[in-house]
């Protein structure tokens, strides 16, 4: 990203663990090849924002970080 604006930030499991983690926004993404390490892989897909929030209303995406990503997103398109 060029330029990065901090949404939020919150705890991954309040009262169990003091990580913190922290959203950022950006719409402004210059393409890059990869750096992977040697035991890693990646494979990106791409989603519109009506379909993401979907998978995570059907339980298809479960992981807290993301869902909170999403339906801030969706809550920012609304004009709220």
């Amino acid at each position: 990203p060029r330029d990065l604006r901090h949404v939020m930030s919150f705890y991954s499991s309040p009262g169990f663990c003091d990580e913190l983690l922290y959203l950022y926004y950006t719409r402004d993404v210059l393409r890059t090849a990869p750096n992977l390490d040697l035991d890693e892989c990646l494979v990106v897909e791409f989603y519109s924002l009506n379909d993401a929030i979907e998978m995570a209303r059907r339980g298809e995406i479960l992981d807290a970080k993301t869902t909170a990503a999403l339906f801030w997103l969706a809550h920012r398109k609304m004009g709220f």
